[in-house]
């Protein structure tokens, strides 16, 4: 069971199957046949499950650090990654912060470009 804990830490911290199986001094096959008779399920099926909760935890954290602590830097990439808001150039080279707020309207747009424009 301790082998299975140390697995999941390992994928939830996104480590590569190689480093996994360094860390644990054992080889795939070896893994994958101790993880089907012990827990019903192929080492892929806990690796992918356990780097998935990771990402997971990953995201929480950083929008947790955004909202709770005010981190304007990781606003401005969960901004970016989560809305798709960015900076949007225009035809002349002026360059303007696109903000994204509900219900969807582009705050910083040109005028004649508010309506009808897809951001």
């Amino acid at each position: 069971m301790e082998a299975l804990d140390q697995l999941k830490r390992l994928a939830r911290a996104q480590c590569s199957v190689a480093e996994i199986l360094q860390s644990l001094g054992t080889t795939k096959p070896e893994l994958d046949l101790i993880c089907r008779n012990t827990f019903k399920q192929s080492f892929d099926e806990i690796y992918d499950a356990a780097k998935g909760e990771g990402k997971t935890l990953i995201k929480l954290a950083q929008y947790e650090e955004a909202i709770n602590h005010g981190n304007t830097e990781m606003l401005k990439l969960l901004g970016k990654e989560v809305l798709g808001q960015g900076v949007k150039e225009y035809g002349d080279g002026e360059i303007q912060h696109v903000i994204l707020l509900p219900p969807f309207k582009a705050v910083g747009e040109k005028p004649d470009q508010i309506e009808g424009t897809k951001v």
